[in-house]
């Protein structure tokens, strides 16, 4: 088979791969003779340069103290011989001295292009110690000879360097058509043949080595001819996948068209709903907005899609929004409520929520904020809170006048009891305007309670204490100690608390401290689970030994047991410390 027969429809010898390895070859050939070429000129160049400065470097030494004498002496001849001799050194063109401004010798011509390396020196003469400067020798290289015999060189070794690698790109592509392009274009002449459905042609000889043995070459035909099989096994396979794919394809279609009237029965509703709808990317643009969205900002939806909100809302709302779009692609569900204002000027009263979506890997996706219309239920609050003051100031002033009746009714029965001579009247008289103005108290807080649910028991116990001590020590000095939490309760249970406390603490200054005995009254509180604990306790003389709480006949114990009662509480005396101590519990 000839080479031109091989080339058959492939552009014969000169084609293909050979063809682009000899250019390769050729091509790496010329870049590496430039390179080399370049590396040579700079060297030699330096070279060449160096030895012009060394020349010019051997003036300074070997001639410039002959010539500084000859001008001392002034002989002139001697002078210009001297210069002469150092015009006939390598690539020095020309040589002058001056002597006080003026040019005393001057031999050869100094270019006038070219590249040129120019030298001053000094003239000096010694005389009785002292160094006299007495002129100058200027001295002017031609660099143009260097630079010819540098072209010349650089000429010669291209010349030289590109025949070689021609030759061997020639070589080198003759021998890898015969080996390698040859048995390859053979090869995919086989493999253009093959009949992937079957069929039993042999695999076509190939001239894989001249030398007849088995190398790679060999081996790859060899692994075509395999192949073919199993490239027909594969054939039918991907025949059957390939109808499977038709299915599923068909199949995904009707998926993909379910999906779409899906999509769009939800875009249909959210355009319905009477609720702001907008979907945001997890670069914080905007991707869809219902109408209502449009209505409320008075934006198009191409003003809205591919836009962020600071774009869209210039000033502290965009901002605003911004911070609470981004807290929400972090990760945080925000619920709140904010006044919005329409295009029209109308203000709309909106609860707004950020809802993040998140991914199968729990990362946010994108956001989703709904945002509806409230100002109806603002409105129907805000009457339910201005009929709520109006009750308020309405009870307030119920208690006020309340706690203004009965300290009428307390100053009466002080000033009844001012009235009468009789001792035994006169106290139960002011024990009934101390009980009265317990009651006054209660009503007097609430008045001034900013929450009329409930009263600062803490606080009233502290009042009452301080009032009777006030008005029933007579003179004897006894203190009175308040160590009570912040203890809050209802009105229901903050009468009757106020009128047993007085009750016991009337008991415990009436009866404890005989005989302008001196002491203290200690009240306490603490809450244990739903319980109250409140303990009155004096340093006093004690209970008497015959005393019974049960069966006490007077109207203060009986007071004090119906209080409890109606606190739904119970209380215990005891007297084992030293003095008096009454303990009162009862559920809140």
């Amino acid at each position: 088979m000839s080479a031109a027969q091989d080339g058959n429809g492939s552009g014969g010898v000169f084609s293909g791969v050979a063809r682009r390895m000899a250019l390769a070859i050729l091509t790496a050939g010329c870049v590496l003779i430039l390179v080399q070429s370049c590396v040579q000129v700079y060297l030699a160049y330096t070279q060449e340069e160096h030895d012009v400065e060394a020349r010019l470097d051997e003036i300074r030494t070997g001639h410039l103290p002959g010539i500084a004498g000859s001008l001392w002496m002034a002989n002139d001849d001697l002078l210009r011989a001297q210069i002469m001799g150092v015009v006939a050194l390598p690539d020095v063109c020309y040589a002058e001295v001056m002597e006080r401004g003026r040019v005393v010798v001057a031999v050869g011509e100094s270019p006038e292009s070219g590249t040129t390396i120019e030298r001053v020196y000094t003239l000096t003469h010694v005389s009785r110690g002292q160094t006299e400067t007495i002129g100058s020798l200027r001295v002017v290289a031609d660099l143009n000879e260097m630079h010819r015999r540098l072209r010349a060189a650089v000429v010669n070794s291209m010349v030289q360097q590109s025949a070689q690698t021609l030759f061997l790109a020639i070589l080198v592509f003759f021998l890898f058509y015969r080996m390698v392009a040859r048995p390859l274009r053979a090869m995919a002449d086989y493999t253009r043949s093959m009949d992937y459905r079957g069929g039993d042609d042999p695999m076509p000889e190939i001239p894989v080595s001249p030398s007849g043995g088995r190398d790679e070459l060999a081996e790859l035909a060899t692994a075509i001819s395999d192949l073919r099989g199993e490239i027909g096994s594969a054939f039918e396979e991907l025949m059957q996948t390939n109808a499977a794919l038709r299915q599923e394809v068909e199949e995904r279609t009707r998926a993909e068209g379910a999906l779409r009237e899906s999509k769009e029965s939800l875009r249909l509703l959210a355009e319905s709903l009477p609720v702001l709808i907008a979907h945001l990317g997890p670069d914080g643009r905007y991707q869809f907005v219902n109408r209502q969205f449009t209505r409320w900002s008075g934006l198009s939806l191409d003003q809205v899609v591919g836009h962020t909100a600071d774009e869209m809302f210039p000033g502290d709302f965009g901002r605003q929004a911004v911070e609470r779009i981004a807290r929400a692609l972090a990760g945080e569900e925000l619920d709140f409520e904010t006044r919005y204002t329409m295009p029209d000027g109308q203000r709309v009263d909106a609860r707004t929520r950020y809802v993040p979506r998140r991914g199968a890997d729990g990362r946010v996706e994108s956001l989703y904020i709904l945002s509806e219309d409230i100002s109806a239920r603002v409105r129907y609050e805000e009457q339910l809170k201005a009929a709520l003051l109006e009750k308020e100031i309405m009870l307030r002033e119920i208690h006020h006048r309340v706690k203004n009746n009965l300290q009428i009714v307390s100053s009466l029965l002080m000033l009844q009891a001012d009235s009468h001579r009789d001792p035994v009247l006169q106290d139960l008289l002011r024990q009934s305007r101390d009980r009265i103005a317990a009651m006054a108290s209660v009503h007097d807080q609430l008045y001034r309670s900013e929450n009329l649910a409930g009263i600062r028991m803490d606080e009233q116990i502290e009042q009452i204490g301080r009032r009777l001590v006030a008005g029933l020590a007579g003179g004897r000095s006894i203190a009175f100690e308040c160590d009570c939490p912040p203890l809050e309760l209802s009105i229901e249970q903050a009468v009757p608390l106020g009128l047993l406390l007085s009750e016991l603490l009337t008991n415990a200054l009436k009866h404890a401290f005989p005989g302008g005995r001196q002491g203290r009254v200690r009240v306490t509180a603490r809450e244990e689970e739903d319980a109250v604990v409140i303990v009155v306790h004096d340093d006093g003389v004690g209970l008497p030994q015959d005393f019974d709480a049960a069966t006490g006949g007077s109207l203060g114990m009986q007071l004090v047991a119906g209080l409890a009662a109606q606190l739904r509480g119970t209380i215990s005396f005891s007297s084992a410390s030293g003095g008096t101590e009454a303990e009162l519990r009862f559920t809140r």
